[in-house]
């Protein structure tokens, strides 16, 4: 009897053994591996189903691989209802849960409230380089620090600093997290396909380089604000053309003045605006022609919406 007794125990041990042999890789293969766009390994459980948006405009990013993207945030920053009401206003009338979305902030670094996004208790945080306070991996970030402390992760996406570089790794990442990666992986192949039929096309005719000068939001401060290295950098020169701000503003944005666009001369003016800009005191003025800044070809490309 006490022979039997043992061996039905250790028949039960090696039972309850082999049960966890086998729950063990089936719970890793359910884990979700993201390596955003800094390189941080960031693991999962499972997709997200409480997200926090640390960057509002990145709403329509989500919206292409979800059809109801807010149903899975507890918060985001205000930064498109503050920039872009106009887009806010279509997203709204789809999602009117927007209007009641908990915010943590206006869009900037300066004025997130990591405390506010801690109590919403989300299972990740998707934050750019911009509100991360990153250019790059860093475990002393005190943001990330803050969230990581309190055990939640914190996958970095970011479609304007870089926007070449690392639109396919953050909508990846994106799928990921939201459990969409099918969706994904069909948006990024449609991307691809064009861009490269753009670059092909470019290619067979590209033209002697034109100088270009990007004067963002026009009209909303005093002349200039321009784009360095990345952001529209980035488009400007896969287009074939040379961004004469590129080499004196030392970041991904900044101020030129006047008189050096005067002097540049540049073949091409692209004046961009959007909705943000209807109350600014020189809403709708781009560059006055004044002696060789007459001989600017002018393109006045308005845009309403934007996920960079």
């Amino acid at each position: 009897m006490i022979e039997c007794f043992f061996r039905a125990r250790r028949l039960v041990a090696l039972s309850v053994f082999a049960a966890a042999l086998w729950v063990a890789p089936l719970n890793a293969q359910q884990s979700i591996h993201i390596r955003d766009i800094t390189g941080r390994d960031v693991i999962l459980a499972k997709p997200a189903q409480r997200i926090l948006l640390g960057q509002g405009r990145h709403l329509p990013a989500l919206a292409l691989i979800h059809p109801d993207p807010v149903s899975l945030l507890v918060g985001w920053q205000g930064d498109m209802r503050r920039t872009d009401p106009a887009t806010y206003d279509l997203y709204r009338k789809n999602f009117p849960a927007l209007d009641i979305l908990p915010l943590v902030g206006d869009g900037s670094p300066d004025n997130f409230s990591i405390e506010k996004a801690l109590a919403l208790k989300p299972d990740v945080a998707i934050l750019s380089l911009y509100v991360a306070g990153l250019r790059g991996a860093s475990a002393t970030n005190p943001i990330l620090q803050r969230f990581e402390s309190a055990g939640i992760p914190v996958v970095i996406v970011d479609f304007f600093a870089n926007p070449l570089r690392d639109t396919v790794a953050s909508m990846q990442a994106l799928g990921k997290i939201m459990g969409r990666e099918k969706e994904a992986e069909t948006f990024l192949r449609f991307y691809q396909e064009h861009m490269s039929r753009l670059r092909e096309a470019l290619a067979d005719h590209r033209p002697a380089l034109p100088t270009v000068f990007m004067h963002a939001h026009a009209g909303a401060s005093e002349c200039c604000y321009s784009s360095g290295k990345g952001t529209f950098d980035d488009f400007i020169s896969f287009a074939g053309g040379r961004n004469i701000a590129a080499g004196v503003i030392p970041g991904s944005t900044g101020q030129v003045t006047l008189e050096y666009l005067i002097a540049q001369d540049p073949a091409v003016y692209v004046a961009t605006g959007g909705s943000h800009l209807a109350d600014a005191p020189t809403a709708g003025r781009a560059v006055k022609p004044a002696g060789s800044i007459g001989l600017i070809r002018r393109h006045i490309a308005t845009s309403a919406r934007s996920v960079a």
